[in-house]
């Protein structure tokens, strides 16, 4: 979509949308930015104002534009707290095996053994299986 074609098609589908921000005195970029910051729950405190002006329109309004957006929008919700564990979890992982293949460079190049160390790994895992087996009971 060209620049222009974008900018016509802003045009035609806001007409109402601009007519009705009209019918209250208020611009599109002024309601829009007003519902942001509804949405987002943001508190501009008068004594600490925002840098970038986003504010709230109210505690009614704030709940009132998250309950719209989650009835809209709320069927592809996802817990983006769990989400960031696991992005944490997947790269703590990662150090891990970096700091293991580390470890495996340092171990063959002081002469051992891929095989005994894989052995050794082996055993590790059974014993901590066998103790989990038995804490389970």
């Amino acid at each position: 979509m060209t620049a222009l074609s974008r900018s016509i098609w802003v045009h035609r589908a806001l007409t109402e949308f601009v007519r009705l921000c009209r019918s209250v005195d208020h611009t599109p970029i002024d309601v829009l930015r007003g519902f942001v910051g509804d949405a987002a729950d943001i508190n501009n405190y008068v004594d600490w104002p925002r840098a970038d002006g986003y504010d709230s329109n109210g505690s009614d309004e704030r709940d009132m534009a998250k309950e719209w957006l989650l009835r809209a929008y709320g069927m592809y919700a996802i817990d983006l707290d769990q989400l960031e564990l696991a992005k944490e979890e997947n790269a703590a992982r990662a150090n891990a095996r970096d700091d293991l293949g580390a470890l495996l460079d340092e171990f063959i190049d002081d002469g051992g053994s891929v095989d005994e160390l894989h052995a050794a790994v082996d055993d590790l895992i059974k014993e901590q299986r066998r103790k989990q087996t038995l804490l389970q009971q």
